[in-house]
C-alpha cells in the first residue's frame, strides 16, 4: 500500500472498511462492536489513550469521530472486550479464525500494520503530525477540555476537519 492509498484510507466508513478487509473480517468486527458498546462504556476510553488518539478527550461520552475512526480504532480491543464471559463459544471461534485470516492478510499488505499496533505511528511520528491535522485537532480537543467549547461543537469541529481531509485526498 503506497502512501497516497494510505492517506485516502486513514478515516474509513463501516461500508469502506468492508471493502478494504473483507466481509468475514467485517463480521467479526461486528462482534466485537456489540459487546464493546457494553464494556466500553465503563470505560472512559481507555482504548483510545493507548492508541495515542489525538481526537480522544476524557471529557466526551464516545469518540467524537466514530463514523470515519480509523482501521486501528476498528480493530483495536482491550482485553476485556477480548475475555469477556459475554462471548459464546460459536463468536469466540469466529473471532479466532478472523483473526487468523486477518493477521495473514496483513502479512501481505506493506503498510497496514500502521494501522493497528498502538500508538499510532506514521513513519515514526504522530499520525496527526504525519498528515498535518496535528495542531487543529489538539486546538479543538484543548478548548473543549478547557470548557471553552461544548461536547457537539467539539465534535462538529473534528468531523469537519475530517471530511475536509478526506475530501483533499
Amino acid at each position: 500500500m503506497n502512501s497516497d492509498n494510505l492517506r485516502r484510507n486513514i478515516f474509513i466508513t463501516d461500508g469502506e472498511f468492508e471493502i478494504l478487509f473483507g466481509a468475514q473480517i467485517a463480521k467479526a468486527k461486528r462482534v466485537l462492536d456489540q459487546y464493546a458498546g457494553e464494556i466500553c462504556a465503563a470505560c472512559g476510553g481507555e482504548c483510545c489513550e493507548r492508541t495515542g488518539c489525538g481526537f480522544h478527550s476524557v471529557r466526551f461520552d464516545c469518540c467524537p469521530i466514530y463514523e470515519w475512526r480509523p482501521a486501528k480504532c476498528r480493530l483495536y480491543y482491550c482485553e476485556r472486550v477480548l475475555e469477556s464471559e459475554l462471548l459464546t463459544q460459536q463468536e469466540r471461534q469466529l473471532l479466532g479464525e478472523r483473526a487468523m485470516n486477518l493477521s495473514q492478510i496483513l502479512s501481505y499488505s506493506c503498510g497496514f500494520e500502521i494501522l493497528l499496533q498502538p500508538p499510532i505511528r506514521i513513519v515514526e511520528k504522530d499520525w496527526l503530525v504525519t498528515l498535518g491535522l496535528h495542531g487543529q485537532v489538539t486546538k479543538i480537543v484543548q478548548a473543549f477540555e478547557n470548557g471553552e467549547l461544548e461536547a457537539n461543537s467539539a465534535k462538529a469541529k473534528l468531523l469537519s476537519l475530517v471530511q475536509q481531509f478526506r475530501r483533499q485526498q
